[in-house]
């Protein structure tokens, strides 16, 4: 009886602190990728990534900024966007069915993103389709997939220099 008791109180702990608790999304993550690895991954369309997050007052939701400088490879250069600035708003809300608990989403059907990890030092998002662009107007001028409809993973990094190691 007391062993049922102790798994029974173990399992409810675990339910209560579901991925959607597990961690505030609040902060700054970013990073940026060196020509080695740019070389390695020609697809890539993201030479610099930031995404910066401020948490709503619920703790389960909250808004981010996605700052990217384009790559000069993949359908990025393809496009002429290699080196240019693209931003999106997104608007992000705590769900159970995310890896780690969260999906941002941009206005006017531009796509969305999966957060896949966070923890202190680490922020990992994942999307097959979000676009990116350098105007306040819907769509944009740049997907984050490398591929159509193809999964791409993004792991960023906290920064310990200010203005987001990068702005």
């Amino acid at each position: 009886m007391r062993n049922t008791i102790f798994i029974e109180a173990a399992l409810a702990a675990v339910l209560m602190t579901g991925p959607a608790l597990s961690q505030e999304l609040d902060g700054c993550w970013t990073r940026a990728y060196d020509k080695d690895h740019l070389r390695g991954q020609p697809g890539q369309v993201v030479e610099k990534i930031m995404f910066g997050a401020f948490p709503g007052s619920d703790g389960k939701t909250a808004t981010a900024d996605l700052v990217v400088v384009a790559a000069n490879q993949g359908h990025a250069a393809r496009a002429g966007l290699g080196g240019q600035k693209l931003v999106q708003y997104l608007f992000c809300q705590a769900d159970k069915t995310a890896g780690a608990g969260w999906r941002c989403a941009s206005e006017c059907d531009s796509g969305s993103l999966e957060i896949t990890r966070i923890d202190d030092k680490m922020l990992e998002i994942r999307t097959d389709y979000l676009m990116v662009d350098g105007s306040e107007t819907c769509g944009g001028a740049l997907d984050l997939a490398e591929k159509p409809g193809q999964f791409v993973t993004y792991r960023l990094y906290r920064p310990s220099g200010p203005n987001c190691g990068w702005e």
